[in-house]
C-alpha cells in the first residue's frame, strides 16, 4: 500500500465533521471542501490494491483508519450540509453518501455501506446503471437497490448473486470475473463521474469476495455445508472481518479448546459460536447456548432456527429453575437455555456425556449478583466436567471486558484461544451532560483518536441544555423525580433534533421510564402513521388500563418495563424495529438485551443504585448499555450521553460540574470480580445470605457429579473463578458448612450425603440437589412436608409464602415484610395473600386483581397508582411467577420423604397451575426477563 501523504489530516477532518454533523462548534475546525477533498484522497491512496494481502490489511483498524476515516467524513459531511441553511443540491447529498457507502465496502465494512446507501435517493440510483451495481456491491444482501427485469443491470446482478451465493467455488469465481467486467466496461463508458468509481467499485467487489459467506464451504469444512448454505439463505451473504478471521483463518471451529471471544456489540460473535457448535456436535452431541436473559435467548433462538432449519433440533428452555430431561430425543440438539434452566437440566444428569460444547453469552455478568453467583457455579461444574469429558468445550462471549486474563486462567483458555479484535461496524461516540446543562462529545477509545488524545479529550465545544427541573437537596430520590425527569426529557430533545430517531433512553426506575413518557409525549405532535394508531387501539383492547401508554404511542413515544405484559412489550419492540417510534424509554429490561436500531441512547443516571449513599453504575454495565445503539446496517454510528443526573442521595449530588466521576463509569477497566470477592463485605446480609444458598446448592450438584472425588470441596473452590479472584476463604467457608449440614444425620430428612471416603450424596441428597435449594432450605421444606393435610387450593399456597418467605432464595423483600409486620407500600397484605392467589388462579386480569386489592378509601394520585400497580407487577412476577413454582418443584422432589400425605400430593400439578394462571399475561418468562435493577 502506497506511503500515505502526511499533509492530510484525516484525523482531524473526522473529528470535525463529526461534531458538525452533530451541530456542534468542533474543537478543530476544518472547511467543507477541504474535507471532501481529503476523505477522497484517503480512497485514492487505498483504491489501486485489490490482492487479498492488500484487503486484509484492512482489517486491523490501525492500517484502515485512513480508509474509516474518509467513510465517516463523507457521510458526515453530508449529514451536515443536509440540515444547513443553505444546504447544496440533493443530488450532490447524495453522492456524498453514495461515495461514504463506497469506502465503507472498500474497507469491507458492508453493514455501514448499507446504512449509508439508506440515505441515498433512488432518483439518483435510478440515473446509472453504475451507480446502481455501485450500490449491489456495497449492499451484497440486495435488500436496497430495486431491480429490473432486463437490461445490462439485471446481468450484472445475476451474476453478482451468483458470484457470492453458489456452492461451487468455480462457479463463483467465474461468475465474480463476469460481473466485474460488466461493470467495468459501463462504468468506463459513462460519464466522467461513472468513470471515478471504477476502482473503488472493484476494490469494493473484491472485499465482498474475500468475505463472502460461501468461502466457509473451503476455508472451514469442519463447518457443515447445510449450516453455510443456510446461512446464505437467511440474508447472510458476507461475513464480518472478525467473524471472516476467527472461522477461516484462526478455524476456532475446527477444535474442541475452550476459548473466550471478546469482540465488541455487533460483530457477530453469535454467529461465531453458532458455528463452532454445529462444528462440534459430533453425531449425537448436544450444545448448549446459556443466554443471560430470555430477551437474548430468543433472538439466539430464531437466529439458529434460520441457520439450523431441519437438520438440528433448537431446543429453547426459558425461565426459571425446573430439573428436567430432554423432552425430544433427537442424535444431535442444541439448547437455548437461561442460566436457571441450566442449570436445572444439567442436575438431571441426563445425556450430560453427550455435552460438546457450552456457550455463556455475556459471560461477565457472573459478578452480578444471584444470577451471576449461578454462572460462576455453572461454569465451575463445567471445567471439573471436563476432567472426564475430554470432548466437552466451554466458550465465552462478553463484548466489555477489559481485563481477560484471568477469565481465560479460569477457563483454561490457551494464549492463542483468547480472541480480542477491535474492529467494529459501527463507531460509538461518547458524549457527557453534565448537571449544569453543559453537554459535548469525547473521543472515548476510537480508532480515529489522535495520538496524544485521551479517551475524554473532546471532539466538540460544549453546548448549552436548558434543563429545567429544579433538584433539591433530599435523603430520597422521590422529591426530584418530575424534576429529573423534565432534565432527561430535556436532553432527549435535544438529541431527536440533532441526531434523530429513534432514540432510548435507559432509567434507573420503572417509575422514571413512565414520567419521563408523559414529558415527552405532551412535546410531541401526534404521529401520522395507521399501524401505530392500530397498535394503540389493540393496547387498548387488550388491556384498558393502558390508557396512558396507548396515549403515548400516537406522539411516538412509549415506555418500555418488566411490569408491562409481555405482548405489549413485544409490540413496542416490533414499532422500534421498524423506526416508527421517537423515544423508548426503557429500564434494563431492553437496555442489555435488545438488538433493535436505536440512533442514540441517553444513561439518564451515573448511578445504578440510590440506596444508601448511592452505587455508580459499574464501567461493564455502561459499556453494554451503550451498546445498543447504533446497530449494524441500520446506522453507520450510535451516540451515547452519560447525564450528570443530581436525583439521589445528598452525598453524591456535589454541584462542583467534575466530569471525573463520569469518566470513571464510562472507562473504568476494572478486572472482573467474583460476587464472591472484593465487593463481599459491602454486600448488604440477605444478598450474602441469598449468594451463600446458591453456592451451597452448586456443592451439592458438584458431589452428584462426581462421586468419585477424593476432596470435592477443594476441587470446587478450585474450579470456581472465586478461588482465583480473592474469594477462595468465602468459598470454602461456604462449602465447608455445606457439607457439614449434609453430613448430619440429626436434622430433618437425614444425611444428604456419606462420607465414605469419597463423599457421596444419599437418595435424600439427590432429591435435595434435584430441587436446586441449598441444604438449610431442604431441610426446612422436610420440616414442612412432614405435616399433614395438603389441599391443592389458594390457602396452601398462601401457607407456602406465609412459611417460605424468609429463605435466602427468596428475594423479594415486599414478601419478607407483608409477613414480618415491617411497613411497606405494597397493596399485598398478609390478609390478603389468599385472595391474591384465589383470584390469580381465576384468571382474572391483573389490573383487576390489583384494584380489588386496594383500600376503597384510597386517595393516591394516578400516578402514584401507576406506581404502585408496577411495584405489585414485579411481586407477582418475582413471588407467584418465579419463587412459588420452583418452591413447589423442590416440595415434589422431597414429598418422599416426608408423610404420606406429602407424598400424595401432587406438587408438581399445582406449580404448572400457579403458571398457566399467570399465562394470561402472555408472558410465560416473568421474573426471568428481569435484568440488572436499578432500583
Amino acid at each position: 500500500m502506497r506511503e500515505f501523504p502526511t499533509s492530510v489530516d484525516f484525523i482531524k477532518c473526522a473529528s470535525s465533521t463529526a461534531a458538525k454533523a452533530r451541530q456542534l462548534e468542533p474543537v478543530t475546525p476544518t472547511d467543507d471542501p477541504l474535507d471532501v477533498a481529503t476523505a477522497l484522497k484517503c480512497m485514492n491512496v487505498f483504491q489501486t490494491r485489490v490482492d487479498v494481502n492488500s484487503l486484509a490489511l484492512l482489517d486491523d483498524e490501525k492500517y484502515a483508519a485512513p480508509l474509516v476515516a474518509a467513510a465517516r467524513i463523507l457521510l458526515s459531511t453530508a449529514q451536515h450540509l443536509r440540515t444547513s441553511e443553505n444546504p447544496p443540491a440533493e443530488s450532490d447529498l447524495d453522492e456524498l453518501a453514495f461515495h461514504a457507502a463506497l469506502a465503507f465496502a472498500m474497507h469491507g465494512n458492508f453493514p455501514s455501506a448499507r446504512a449509508a446507501l439508506s440515505e441515498v435517493s433512488e432518483v439518483f440510483f435510478q440515473s446509472s446503471d453504475t451507480f446502481r451495481m455501485v450500490a449491489a456491491i456495497c449492499d451484497p444482501g440486495g435488500k436496497l437497490v430495486r431491480t429490473r427485469s432486463d437490461g445490462v443491470f439485471e446481468e450484472f446482478r445475476l451474476d453478482w448473486r451468483k458470484a457470492l451465493r453458489n456452492t461451487n467455488q468455480s462457479v463463483r469465481a467465474e461468475a465474480f470475473a463476469r460481473a466485474l467486467k460488466t461493470f467495468t466496461g459501463i462504468a468506463r463508458s459513462g460519464s466522467m463521474t461513472e468513470g471515478a468509481v471504477v476502482l473503488g467499485g472493484r476494490m469494493a467487489a473484491h472485499q465482498a469476495k474475500r468475505l463472502a459467506t460461501a468461502n466457509l464451504l473451503e476455508l472451514a469444512p469442519e463447518i457443515p455445508e447445510w449450516f453455510v448454505k443456510n446461512a446464505v439463505k437467511s440474508g447472510m451473504v458476507t461475513l464480518l472481518p472478525p467473524q471472516h478471521i476467527l472461522l477461516t483463518q484462526s478455524r476456532i471451529a475446527s477444535h474442541e479448546r475452550n476459548t473466550l471471544l471478546t469482540l465488541p456489540t455487533s460483530t457477530g460473535k453469535t454467529f461465531v459460536a453458532e458455528a463452532c457448535m454445529v462444528a462440534n456436535l459430533g453425531g449425537d452431541g448436544l450444545c448448549v447456548y446459556v443466554a443471560p436473559y430470555v430477551a437474548v435467548g430468543e433472538q439466539v433462538k430464531d437466529a439458529l432456527q434460520k441457520h439450523l432449519r431441519d437438520e438440528v433440533p433448537v431446543i429453547s428452555m426459558f425461565g426459571g429453575f425446573q430439573s428436567e430431561a430432554l423432552s425430544i430425543f433427537a442424535d444431535r440438539e442444541i439448547i437455548v437455555a437461561t442460566p436457571e434452566r441450566f442449570d436445572g437440566w444439567l442436575r438431571s444428569g441426563k445425556d450430560i456425556e453427550r455435552l460438546r460444547a457450552v456457550v455463556f453469552d455475556e459471560i461477565h455478568i457472573l459478578e452480578n449478583g444471584a444470577r451471576g453467583a449461578r454462572v460462576e457455579g455453572l461454569v465451575s461444574r463445567l471445567r471439573l466436567l471436563q476432567k472426564s469429558n475430554l470432548s466437552l468445550r466451554v466458550i465465552g462471549l462478553s463484548a466489555v471486558l477489559t481485563e481477560p486474563q484471568k477469565v481465560c486462567d479460569w477457563l483454561g483458555v490457551q494464549a492463542d484461544d483468547l480472541h480480542q479484535i477491535g474492529w467494529r461496524p459501527t463507531a460509538r461516540r461518547l458524549a457527557m451532560c453534565l448537571s449544569s446543562g453543559e453537554m459535548f462529545w469525547i473521543h472515548g477509545n476510537d480508532a480515529l483518536k489522535p495520538e496524544s488524545g485521551r479517551p475524554t479529550t473532546l471532539i466538540s465545544k460544549a453546548t448549552k441544555i436548558d434543563l429545567p427541573g429544579k433538584i433539591k437537596y433530599s435523603q430520597h430520590a422521590k422529591a426530584n423525580e418530575k424534576s429529573a425527569a423534565i432534565n432527561v426529557a430535556s436532553i432527549a430533545q435535544d438529541l431527536l433534533s440533532r441526531l434523530g430517531s429513534p432514540g432510548l433512553v435507559v432509567c434507573p426506575r420503572k417509575v422514571d421510564t413512565r414520567l419521563l413518557a408523559r414529558i415527552l409525549m405532551e412535546s410531541l405532535p401526534l404521529v401520522d402513521d395507521a399501524d401505530i394508531f392500530q397498535t394503540a387501539a389493540d393496547v387498548l383492547r387488550r388491556y384498558p388500563y393502558l390508557d396512558f401508554l396507548a396515549g403515548c404511542l400516537r406522539h411516538g413515544v412509549a415506555y418500555h418495563n418488566a411490569s408491562l405484559p409481555f405482548d405489549i412489550r413485544r409490540d413496542i419492540e416490533r414499532l422500534t424495529r421498524e423506526r416508527k417510534l421517537f423515544v423508548v424509554c426503557a429500564t434494563t429490561t431492553l437496555a442489555e438485551g435488545a438488538d433493535l436500531p436505536f440512533r442514540w441512547t441517553i444513561v439518564a443516571h451515573w448511578l445504578s443504585s440510590m440506596h444508601g449513599d448511592g452505587t455508580k453504575m459499574k464501567s461493564m454495565t455502561f459499556r453494554n448499555i451503550a451498546g445498543r445503539c447504533g446497530r449494524a446496517g441500520a446506522f453507520s454510528e450510535g451516540d451515547t450521553v452519560l447525564f450528570q443526573n443530581l436525583m439521589g442521595p445528598p452525598s453524591t449530588n456535589r454541584q462542583d460540574q467534575d466530569p471525573k466521576r463520569l469518566a470513571e463509569v464510562m472507562f473504568s477497566s476494572a478486572p472482573l470480580m467474583s460476587t464472591f470477592g472484593g465487593d463481599w463485605s459491602e454486600t448488604p446480609p440477605n444478598g450474602q445470605n441469598l449468594l451463600e444458598a446458591m453456592f451451597s446448592a452448586q456443592l451439592l450438584a458438584c458431589i452428584g457429579e462426581h462421586p468419585e472425588a477424593d476432596d470435592v470441596v477443594s476441587e470446587l473452590v478450585e474450579a470456581s473463578y472465586a478461588g482465583r479472584t480473592g474469594g477462595e476463604n468465602n468459598v470454602r467457608r461456604i462449602f465447608q458448612e455445606t457439607v457439614s449440614n449434609a453430613l448430619d444425620d440429626s436434622q430433618p430428612g437425614g444425611a444428604m450425603a456419606v462420607m465414605n471416603s469419597p463423599i457421596k450424596l444419599t437418595e435424600f441428597g439427590e432429591a435435595a440437589n434435584l430441587s436446586g435449594f441449598s441444604p438449610d432450605t431442604c431441610r426446612k421444606m422436610i420440616r414442612f412436608l412432614s405435616k399433614d393435610g395438603f389441599n391443592s387450593d389458594a390457602a396452601l399456597l398462601g401457607e407456602l409464602l406465609r412459611q417460605f418467605n424468609g429463605i435466602p432464595e427468596q428475594p423479594n423483600e415486599d414478601l419478607r415484610k407483608i409477613f414480618s409486620g415491617v411497613s411497606h407500600r405494597n397493596v399485598v397484605k398478609a390478609d390478603n395473600v389468599e385472595k391474591l392467589l384465589s383470584n390469580l388462579f381465576a384468571r382474572m386480569d391483573v389490573r383487576e386483581v390489583f384494584e380489588s386489592l386496594r383500600s376503597a378509601k384510597s386517595r393516591a394520585q394516578p400516578e402514584t397508582v401507576e406506581t404502585m400497580f408496577e411495584n405489585f407487577v414485579s411481586f407477582i412476577d418475582s413471588v407467584v411467577g418465579n419463587f412459588l413454582p420452583w418452591l413447589l418443584r423442590g416440595l415434589a422432589t422431597l414429598s418422599k420423604f416426608g408423610s404420606e400425605d406429602a407424598a400424595s400430593t401432587d406438587w408438581s400439578a399445582m406449580a404448572k397451575a400457579v403458571e398457566q394462571a399467570l399465562s394470561a399475561r402472555g408472558d410465560d418468562t416473568v421474573a426471568d426477563d428481569s435484568l440488572i435493577p436499578l432500583e
